[in-house]
């Protein structure tokens, strides 16, 4: 799954035409003005909304399947793949790679949500619905991914060797717990991502600083989901993903050996400081929820940060996808929201405006 093959260095040219077009296409995204428009919306209104912009062509063709909230969550998901493979044929060959590594989170994502439907007996068709196809495996390649009869057979088939898994499969059939398996998967993926950097000529602070900040995140997400499940501080230090800005592993392997509330307290000191404070009360009733919601905010905020820090570079590609995967996610919660009759306040707070 992470075995792709690069030139030593990847000299990335960011042609002239391709960045006219990559701007034409970050000015069709949508303005605060925009979201103003669909708070006051319900689900038909807003899908009738995004029907009048750059969604059309995917809101007309998916109608005939899907209506309301689903057809607006199926039409951000099929527009954004078209958006891929539009900057890939507009990119040079050096720039495609830079797509294709940044878009294989997602593959991870549906690994990950097929292993846990598996493990869960949940059906192949069900599963089917969850998965988001906008990596580099096809929904067909997931539907193979599907048909496996075992998590050892999933990993085979997705490129991994069992030996690789070998010591998490033996956890997971002990403890019926995926926590080692889908850690192993994320170390995995962090790797590859830090080794593609090695190849890339040139800073690319925007790629370097997003995929730092994200680590940090992961690692303090990790960090107080074991302590509330009462796993051993060795166990812990096992598990966490190296390069992070924010905090070390040194210092990460000393806020192990703290309990809930001590770690609660020492990551006041940190960047992370505006979060706990945030959701204090949650996070003392041990309640991960909200304030996870919070870290993945704060990590959108960052990244829209680093977007106007960076506004002339290669860096200009990889903005954009982030920037387009702001607005899905912002569409998402809104829709959401709207979904399950949240107040326009809240549903507010959580946006993201780039």
């Amino acid at each position: 799954m992470f075995n792709e093959k690069y030139p030593a260095k990847i000299n990335v040219s960011f042609y002239p035409y391709t960045y006219v077009r990559v701007m034409a296409m970050k000015g069709m995204l949508y303005k605060k003005q925009d979201y103003d428009k669909l708070l006051k919306m319900q689900g038909n209104e807003i899908a009738r909304y995004l029907e009048e912009s750059e969604y059309k062509e995917e809101i007309h063709e998916l109608a005939k399947e899907y209506e309301g909230y689903q057809l607006v969550e199926q039409a951000l998901y099929t527009n954004f793949i078209k958006n891929i493979q539009k900057l890939q044929k507009i990119s040079s060959p050096e720039m495609v790679y830079l797509v294709r590594a940044y878009i294989k989170k997602y593959d991870v994502y549906n690994l990950k949500t097929i292993i846990r439907a598996k493990a869960a007996n949940i059906s192949a068709e069900e599963t089917s619905k969850l998965l988001i196809p906008m990596g580099i495996l096809t929904k067909e390649k997931l539907l193979k991914l599907l048909e496996q009869n075992s998590l050892t057979s999933i990993l085979k088939k997705a490129g991994f060797s069992e030996e690789d898994f070998k010591e998490q499969l033996a956890y997971y059939e002990k403890e019926k717990s995926l926590l080692e398996i889908e850690n192993k998967i994320d170390q995995q993926y962090y790797a590859f991502l830090q080794k593609f950097m090695t190849h890339l000529a040139g800073e690319h602070r925007l790629f370097k600083e997003i995929l730092q900040a994200e680590i940090d995140v992961m690692n303090v997400k990790l960090l107080l989901r074991a302590k509330k499940k009462l796993v051993e501080s060795e166990k812990i230090t096992s598990l966490f993903f190296k390069g992070g800005a924010a905090m070390s592993i040194a210092k990460l392997k000393i806020l192990a050996e703290l309990d809930f509330a001590g770690i609660e307290k020492a990551l006041q000191a940190t960047t992370f400081s505006k979060c706990i404070d945030e959701y204090k009360k949650e996070l003392e009733e041990k309640d991960l929820r909200a304030f996870e919601k919070s870290l993945d905010v704060w990590l959108l905020q960052k990244a829209t940060l680093l977007l106007h820090q960076f506004p002339l570079s290669v860096d200009t590609l990889l903005g954009y996808m982030i920037a387009k995967e702001i607005e899905m996610r912002n569409i998402r919660v809104l829709v959401k929201g709207k979904q399950f009759s949240l107040e326009e306040g809240f549903i507010e707070k959580q946006l993201v405006i780039v």
